[in-house]
């Protein structure tokens, strides 16, 4: 398949077009063009590279994340995983979707924890830095000797 050509087929779209959120007639915003974005998400999915090097064919990048973002937190695509049940061929696309999206959640859950790790260790560290420096140069010196005798005197 080229790249300026579309992921989703005429058939599939009309299947898929009246389970979508922001259609025009329903309460809200309503998107500009749906298949547009998810022409966009479907691209993403495959190709996994940053958002910012979305084609320009496929729209506004930046409307597309986040609008695919505030989609996944709210489980919408999983819902529509539920929708085409018997639809193999569609779900089978959607699960695309679904799926980098929950990839995407665990690598941001991921990156946050090893961030809170590494934050908790330099707060300890800092921590342990302090607790020595308050400590007065006699109280330095005693310190090496309790660490001898803690040793059994060995060296």
């Amino acid at each position: 398949m080229s790249e300026s050509r579309m992921y989703l087929q005429e058939d599939q779209w009309r299947r898929l077009e009246p389970l979508l959120l922001g259609k025009k007639g329903d309460p809200g915003l309503h998107g500009h063009n749906n298949r547009l974005f998810v022409e966009a998400v479907l691209w993403q999915a495959r190709h996994q590279r940053r958002w910012s090097d979305l084609p320009s064919y496929l729209g506004n990048w930046s409307a597309a994340y986040k609008r695919f973002g505030r989609w996944h937190e709210c489980g919408f695509w999983h819902q529509l995983l539920e929708k085409l049940r018997g639809d193999p061929e569609l779900r089978a696309v959607i699960e695309k979707i679904a799926s980098y999206g929950d990839q995407r959640i665990k690598r941001t859950l991921l990156r946050a924890a090893q961030k809170n790790g590494r934050e908790n260790f330099n707060q300890r560290a800092w921590q342990v830095g302090n607790v020595g420096s308050s400590l007065s140069s006699a109280d330095d010196a005693n310190l090496h000797w309790l660490s001898l005798v803690s040793d059994g005197g060995k060296l």
